[in-house]
Formats: structure tokens, sequence, C-alpha cells
């Protein structure tokens, strides 16, 4: 992956983790957005990673990080969907896929959800 440029939070990655269960609850997911640059992540709890989920949590994380010039993703259904690419044409953010059977490829940000599903696991394990 090449970088935009050297600007953080411009060139990201996003994906989805869980399920989650939350006190019997339905399962939760979260959105997890990678900046391609430093590393850094945000994130949002989705109730499911349908594109409507996807695109309301998008929102909230491009809020707090600025819009990104490129998304990077999976070509998992949501974001693939007519929804999310009118989404993001609309605001002029070009979208990279991963190529089919290249798992390497999202490495930057599928290494990301090892240390967050720890650290999810210590505060659900201190009652948090």
């Amino acid at each position: 992956i090449k970088k935009v440029d050297g600007i953080p939070w411009r060139s990201i990655g996003l994906d989805h983790t869980g399920p989650y269960e939350e006190n019997g609850d339905r399962a939760k997911f979260l959105l997890v957005a990678t900046d391609l640059l430093t590393g850094a992540i945000d994130a949002e709890v989705v109730g499911t990673t349908n594109s409507m989920n996807l695109i309301t949590a998008a929102r909230r994380i491009f809020a707090r990080t600025g819009q990104p010039n490129t998304v990077h993703s999976d070509r998992g259904s949501s974001y693939v969907s007519a929804a999310f690419r009118a989404f993001l044409i609309k605001r002029n953010i070009r979208q990279r896929f991963a190529p089919p059977s290249s798992p390497r490829y999202g490495g930057k940000w599928e290494r990301s959800h090892g240390p967050l599903n720890h650290h999810i696991r210590i505060l659900r394990s201190r009652g948090e």
C-alpha cells in the first residue's frame, strides 16, 4: 500500500471485528479504522455489519479523525454495497479493495484487531 501523503488519517483501512456479546443481548461488532501512516486506530460500536451501520459509523469516525482521501478494505458485502460506494463518491473518497486471495494486503489494519481484542477482554473481565 502506498501512502497518499504524510498527513495522518488521509489513507485508512476499515474492517469489522467481533462479534462481542453484550450482557446477553445481541452481539455487537466494532468498525475499526486504522490510519495507514501512523497505525493509530479509532473504532465505533455497531449492531450489525450492514452497509447503513457502516456508513453511520464511518461518519462518526470521520468527524473525529477528518475525512480520508482513500479507504482500503476487504470485499465484504457492506464495503462493496452501492450505498457505501455512493457515500464515498459523494465525499470524493477513493476506495481500494484488497485483491482476491491476498490476505496479507490488509495486514496493516487487520493486525490492530489482536491488541484491541486483548484490551476488550481485560475490560470485560473487570466488568467495565
